[in-house]
């Protein structure tokens, strides 16, 4: 009855490809966008069902083809540059998943999975500089302070580091290791190092 409805499509086609009926869920899937071209979710579930199916380039082509129909789409862009790391595209992956954290910023794993990208590319410096102070104060990602930890001791920046160190601390409280790495840069501060 709701066959006219892209919803009603995408839904079906993830259900499909659930069963293991590939063709009927593909088919199902390219039905929804037809029928809803800015429907994020139908262009999700068939890039998806790419990358599922062992199709890497028809997933970053789908996810490309969403971002043209909706490029104000976090979640698209997220997509996108993911799919793009896995063509080991990873200059290109940055650009869409900067563009994923830019109209997203309170997104932690859009922020988390941009600085891994960049230092990825040698770009440690640019990487934590996505981790500002106001991160450390209100962050409450471990994945995220982690990541600015161990981005900021790559780079010897012991002062900004203790600050994420001390917020992942408030997070998880009575680590013993997380404690220790506090106190040495701590004492690293302190030696003006």
């Amino acid at each position: 009855a709701n066959a006219d409805v892209a919803e009603t499509q995408s839904t079906y086609g993830s259900i499909l490809f659930g069963q293991g009926r590939t063709d009927e869920a593909e088919k199902a899937l390219r039905q929804a966008i037809i029928l809803d071209p800015t429907l994020s979710g139908a262009h999700i579930n068939l890039a998806e069902f790419y990358r599922a199916s062992g199709d890497n380039e028809k997933s970053e082509q789908a996810y490309a083809a969403a971002v043209v129909a909706n490029p104000d789409r976090a979640d698209l862009r997220y997509g996108h540059g993911l799919s793009l790391v896995r063509l080991k595209a990873v200059p290109d992956a940055i650009e869409e998943l900067m563009a994923a954290m830019h109209l997203d910023p309170a997104n932690s794993r859009y922020r988390t999975t941009a600085a891994i990208a960049l230092d990825s590319m040698g770009r440690t410096d640019d990487a934590f500089a996505l981790f500002g102070p106001t991160i450390a104060g209100g962050a409450t990602d471990a994945n995220l302070l982690g990541t600015a930890i161990q981005l900021g001791l790559k780079l010897g920046r012991y002062a900004e580091t203790l600050k994420f160190a001390e917020a992942l601390a408030r997070l998880q409280p009575n680590d013993p290791q997380l404690e220790e790495l506090v106190r040495q840069l701590q004492a690293a501060v302190q030696h003006g190092r």
